[in-house]
C-alpha cells in the first residue's frame, strides 16, 4: 500500500514538473518576444509612387499604424508624366528610394542593371498568390522584380443615357464608331472626351488600335528588332489614320490637347461627352464625379469589317518593386508584402480594377461587366510601351503629340517613329 501510494505520489510530482517546466518555459518565451518586439530598431522606408496618391491613406497610413515591425513609410507620390525619366535619372545618380513604382517588361530589364531592382525569388509566399502567368512580365533572366496590384484595361466608357436617348447600340467596327461619333456630334453633344494635356493620355488611342492593326502578328515587336519591318510600311499607318480621322472629323473637344485628364472625366460625368477612351480606372472617378452618371463600357472596334479579330489591350499594372540597393531589405518585404496582400489589394481595387491574385473575388463596375461579356473569348496583348526599347515610349508621346497637334502628317510621323526606334534600340 506504501509503494502504491509513493507511485503515485512521484508520477504526480513528474507531471508538476513537467507542466511547472512547460510554464515557465512559455512565459520566459513570451517575454523574450515581447523584449524583442519592444527593443526592434525602428526603420524608415523611403518609397516613391507614380501616381496613386489618393490611395495614401490605404498604402501608406493603414500600414505606419498596424504594423507591429517598428517600420515606418515616408512616401512621395509623383505623376506619372515622365516618371520614367525620374527614375533613370535617379538611378544615374544613385539616388533611389528603398521602394519604388516598377513598370514591366523592358523596364523591368532595363532598371535591375547596377543592383537598380531586388530579386524577389525568396518571397515564395507572395509568388504563389498570383494567377500563373501573371509575373512573367516582370521577370528578367530568371528573377521576378516586382508585384503588381491590379489589372486593367483600355477601352471605351459611354454614357447609357446618351446612347439611348440617341438610338445608340454598341458599335463593333471602326466605320460603326465613327457613324456613331457623327450621330452625337450632330446632336450638340463632344464625342470622344480627350485630355491631351496630361501626356500619358496621348498614346492610349493608338495603344487601343494598334493590337488589331499591328500586333495580329504577335512577331511583329520582334521582326522590327531584327529591322525585317517598319512603322511606316506596316498596320502603323491604318493606326494613325484612325486616330487622325476622330480630330479631322472634330470628334474629340475643342481643347483636347489642353484639357487635363481630370476635366476629361468630368465631360463624362456631366454628359457634355458620350464617349472617353481610357483605362478601367476612369469608372470610378467619373462615379465620384456624378454618382447618377449611367456608364457602359465597350472594346474600342479597331477592326474595319466584323470578320477581322479584335485584341484587346490588357496589362498588370501598379506594381512595386525594392531598390537592389536598400539598407533594409527585410523591412521593405514585409511593406511589399503588405501592398499586395489580398485585403489591400481588393480594397484598393474594389470598384475601378481588377485582381491578379488568385484569391479575389469581387465587383468591379458594370462598366467592365458589360466589357468583360462583349470582350470574352477575344485575344488580348500587353500594352505596347511594355517591349520597346527604353525611352521609345517618351519618344511616342512626343511625335504622336505633334501628329495630333498638326505639325507632322501621319508619313512623317511614321518615319520619324522608326528613326527614333532605331535610335533607342542601338542604345540599349
Amino acid at each position: 500500500m506504501k509503494r502504491l501510494w509513493l507511485l503515485s505520489f512521484l508520477v504526480v510530482f513528474a507531471i508538476t514538473m513537467v507542466v511547472s517546466g512547460c510554464t515557465s518555459g512559455s512565459n520566459k518565451n513570451t517575454e523574450q518576444n515581447q523584449q524583442s518586439q519592444a527593443t526592434k530598431e525602428p526603420v524608415k522606408l523611403k518609397v516613391l509612387f507614380g501616381g496613386d496618391g489618393e490611395k495614401k491613406e490605404l498604402l501608406v497610413d493603414k500600414f505606419n499604424k498596424e504594423n507591429k515591425d517598428n517600420i515606418t513609410v515616408e512616401a512621395d507620390f509623383i505623376s506619372v508624366d515622365n516618371y520614367a525619366d525620374t527614375i533613370r535619372t535617379r538611378i544615374a545618380a544613385n539616388d533611389l528610394p528603398d521602394m519604388y513604382t516598377v513598370y514591366p517588361g523592358n523596364y523591368i530589364a532595363e532598371w535591375s542593371k547596377d543592383n537598380g531592382l531586388l530579386a524577389l525569388n525568396d518571397m515564395t509566399n507572395v509568388i504563389e498568390t498570383y494567377k500563373e502567368g501573371t509575373l512573367d512580365i516582370f521577370t528578367y533572366e530568371g528573377n521576378v522584380y516586382g508585384f503588381p496590384r491590379a489589372s486593367q484595361a483600355l477601352l471605351t466608357v459611354y454614357n447609357k443615357k446618351i446612347f439611348s436617348d440617341l438610338g445608340l447600340s454598341v458599335p463593333k467596327t471602326w466605320p460603326e464608331l465613327m457613324e456613331t461619333a457623327q450621330k452625337i456630334k450632330d446632336n450638340g453633344i463632344i464625342p470622344f472626351a480627350m485630355g491631351g494635356g496630361t501626356s500619358w493620355l496621348i498614346p492610349l488611342i493608338p495603344y487601343t488600335i494598334a493590337p488589331s492593326a499591328v500586333y495580329a502578328d504577335s512577331d511583329w515587336e520582334q521582326k522590327k528588332k531584327n529591322k525585317e519591318v517598319t512603322f511606316a510600311d506596316s498596320g502603323w499607318k491604318s493606326v494613325m489614320e484612325k486616330l487622325m480621322e476622330i480630330i479631322d472629323k472634330g470628334y474629340f473637344n475643342v481643347n483636347a490637347m489642353s484639357a487635363s485628364f481630370e476635366q476629361s472625366e468630368e465631360m463624362v460625368a456631366r454628359g457634355e461627352a458620350a464617349m472617353i477612351i481610357n483605362g478601367q480606372w476612369v469608372y470610378e472617378d467619373i462615379i465620384k464625379i456624378n454618382a447618377d452618371a449611367d456608364l457602359g463600357g465597350f472594346p474600342v472596334p479597331a477592326i474595319d469589317s466584323a470578320n477581322e479579330p479584335l485584341i484587346v489591350p490588357t496589362n498588370v499594372s501598379d506594381a512595386v518593386g525594392i531598390s537592389g540597393k536598400t539598407k533594409h531589405p527585410e523591412a521593405a518585404k514585409a511593406y511589399l508584402t503588405y501592398l499586395v496582400s489580398l485585403p489591400t489589394v481588393e480594397a484598393i481595387n474594389t470598384g475601378s480594377s481588377a485582381s491578379p491574385l488568385k484569391a479575389s473575388n469581387y465587383p468591379i463596375s458594370p462598366a467592365m461587366d458589360q466589357f468583360n461579356e462583349l470582350t470574352n473569348g477575344l485575344g488580348t496583348y500587353t500594352f505596347l510601351n511594355n517591349f520597346w526599347p527604353a525611352g521609345f515610349a517618351e519618344d511616342f508621346v512626343s511625335i504622336t503629340s505633334e501628329l495630333m497637334l498638326g505639325n507632322l502628317t501621319v508619313d512623317k510621323a511614321l518615319k520619324e517613329l522608326d528613326t527614333l526606334y532605331d535610335r533607342r534600340l542601338a542604345q540599349n
